[in-house]
């Protein structure tokens, strides 16, 4: 008998242990992942507690409404208003859409935090259901200008349709807040009908390419090259190099824009025509491990992942034993390497803010139900590549760029402008179009960036008109 007690006390005991380590880890699980269990698409019970929980309203940074929950019967769906220009398909990727069977994206995703309440206090929640029978959601509202978000969208838009291709982002950002303005992927969506043809389009059109579109940054990626050159051998600013037009790598030929031979040239030149063999040089003048560091500062190969936004990882491919070739691409951004429409514009900032990338973000404050302010954002240094002379000297670069060199499309009466054209070369298909820059506003430097895929043209020709529009607008609204 004395044994068959001793067993059940043990089994207690073991039973007991069990059962604090399982609340150990709930507790923990709930602390650590639980946010992140909320933000997941696949979460389908949280999709569906908003089909019963009232949503919060989404606006821009203005009040301007962008989406809001309609009631049908016992339900709340989600209605997108589009805000005042009544077109919610220009906001389709920054908003995102909340569907029972498919889950969410955007701003339905990264918020559903506060947007479905979960950072509400209990008592807040009680009173809530007491006086009005339901319990609603935070308002999120963002840092999009819903009348920037526009004209981009219809100026990228516009020049698609001179295009063979409906595939492209534009990012528009606050070089010193790291707030972003705008956000556009093309082709984009109805979020009201999201059809079987949306989700079956080969082109994907639920893809946000300006945070998850992946390409080649081509001669955009110069800045770092530079950036890396000039934090090696400060000398390098002002030496002379000379173009043939093509360099030797080996058994290999690598080549300027149709083979136009530039003469002697120094860096800031070299910037403003783009000169691959110029960049060639410098790249090899500097090392490769400079520029691979350099790009790591410039945050490649790190997982970016702030304001809750699922922002895919940029690459830059350690080609060390690897042919000289596969090297000498990477210095004018062709290879192993890929970044997002998003970092380009967040490595462009650096040079108008002292060296340092600040945090980007889309939400600008969150309210209650009854308008009181939960959270409001506040500016974050997330790297600091670069020191405020490098950053000062690649500016002037990049200024020369528009007024003197590839980047003139961009120019800005009475404005001080600043940019970089790319052209990304493609297998077997027409090559992607860059252009990156920076405007100088009333409140700082405003920075756009665009990428057309499969343009086929050039930097200057393509994307950089569109640039200028958006930036000029920007300007106009007191940016």
């Amino acid at each position: 008998m004395e044994k068959i007690r001793k067993n059940i006390v043990k089994l207690l005991v073991c039973f007991v242990v069990m059962f604090g380590v399982l609340i150990v880890y709930i507790v923990n699980f709930q602390l650590t992942n639980g946010k992140n269990v909320v933000l997941s698409s696949y979460n389908r019970r949280l999709t569906g507690l908003a089909e019963v929980r009232v949503l919060g309203d989404i606006f821009d940074r203005n009040g301007d409404l962008l989406a809001t929950a309609t009631e049908d019967g016992q339900s709340f769906p989600r209605f997108y208003k589009g805000g005042s220009s009544g077109n919610p398909r220009a906001f389709s990727h920054v908003v995102g859409y909340n569907d029972l069977n498919r889950g969410r994206s955007g701003a339905e995703q990264y918020y559903a935090y506060h947007l479905l309440g979960m950072d509400s206090n209990l008592i807040s929640n009680i009173i809530q259901e007491y006086r009005y029978g339901k319990i609603k959601g935070n308002d999120v509202h963002l840092t999009i200008d819903s009348r920037l978000q526009v004209k981009a969208e219809r100026a990228l838009a516009s020049m698609l349709k001179s295009l063979n291709t409906n595939r492209a982002a534009l990012v528009v950002m606050n070089a010193q807040t790291g707030e972003i303005l705008s956000m556009v992927s093309k082709p984009d969506y109805n979020p009201n009908d999201i059809s079987e043809d949306v989700l079956d389009d080969k082109d994907k059109p639920l893809l946000n390419r300006a945070i998850q579109g992946r390409y080649a940054p081509g001669s955009t990626f110069k800045i770092v090259t530079a950036a890396s050159a000039l934090m090696k051998d400060e000398a390098l600013l002002t030496k002379t190099y000379h173009c043939d037009g093509m360099i030797n790598i080996g058994k290999d030929t690598l080549s300027c824009l149709n083979n136009k031979a530039h003469g002697d040239i120094d860096m800031n030149r070299a910037m403003e025509v783009s000169c691959n063999t110029t960049f060639t040089k410098l790249g090899q003048d500097a090392g490769y491990q400079s520029i691979k560091q350099t790009a790591g500062l410039f945050g490649f190969n790190k997982k970016v992942h702030v304001d809750q936004m699922p922002i895919s990882q940029s690459t830059f491919k350690d080609k060390t034993e690897k042919s000289e070739m596969a090297r000498t691409w990477q210095y004018i951004g062709q290879g192993d390497i890929s970044v997002t429409p998003l970092h380009v514009a967040m490595i462009t900032s650096a040079v108008v803010n002292d060296g340092k990338i600040m945090a980007p973000v889309m939400i600008e404050k969150v309210k209650n139900y009854r308008g009181v302010p939960l959270h409001v954002a506040k500016p974050s240094v997330l790297y600091n590549p670069i020191t405020p002379k490098v950053s000062q000297q690649i500016k002037d670069m990049l200024i020369n760029v528009v007024k003197n060199g590839s980047g003139k499309n961009f120019m800005i009466n009475g404005i001080e402008t600043g940019g970089k054209t790319g052209t990304a070369q493609v297998k077997d298909a027409p090559s992607h179009t860059w252009f990156t820059g920076f405007a100088n506003g009333k409140n700082g430097y405003i920075v756009v960036t665009v990428v057309i895929e499969n343009g086929g043209g050039t930097g200057g020709g393509q994307a950089a008109p569109v640039a200028r529009d958006v930036a000029m607008e920007a300007i106009r609204l007191g940016y």
